[in-house]
């Protein structure tokens, strides 16, 4: 008979609730998949399980964008973003998601910051170009 450590453990509750949380965001089942993401993302040490962090930071920052809560998404990409070894296919997903987050509260220098690394690593990701672009029009007409 196997004994199941407590990392084990640890890891099959984290692969459950981010498993539960997946298929309630394919459902648009937005704050049940908060909840079980948030479960997740605390039933691991974040030093020792950073990986597995990152995909609940990335999930839980979409989620919560999805929903129009910035503030909550910002907050999500910054945790993710301060994780060691992340990818950086991981870091532009959050730092896109970020950049979004503040157009909508009409921090437009701060978007603008976020989307600029982006653009600067790859001018071709996602709407990024376009992005840049809206948000400069927008200040100019706005005036400092």
């Amino acid at each position: 008979m196997k004994t199941i450590t407590e990392g084990e453990s640890a890891r099959e509750e984290f692969d459950t609730h981010f498993n539960m949380g997946v298929a309630y965001r394919e459902m648009n089942l937005l704050d049940d998949a908060i909840k079980e993401f948030e479960a997740a993302a605390n039933s691991l040490d974040s030093a020792a399980h950073a990986r597995e962090m990152v995909q609940c930071c990335g999930m839980l920052s979409t989620c919560y964008l999805e929903k129009g809560m910035a503030r909550s998404t910002v907050r999500w990409c910054q945790t993710g973003l301060a994780l060691a070894d992340i990818s950086s296919h991981e870091s532009m997903a959050l730092r896109y998601d970020m950049g979004v987050a503040y157009s909508l509260t009409g921090e437009t220098d701060k978007a603008l910051e976020c989307f600029g690394k982006l653009f600067d690593v790859d001018p071709t990701y996602r709407d990024v170009a376009q992005r840049i672009d809206g948000l400069k029009s927008v200040s100019q007409r706005h005036g400092p």
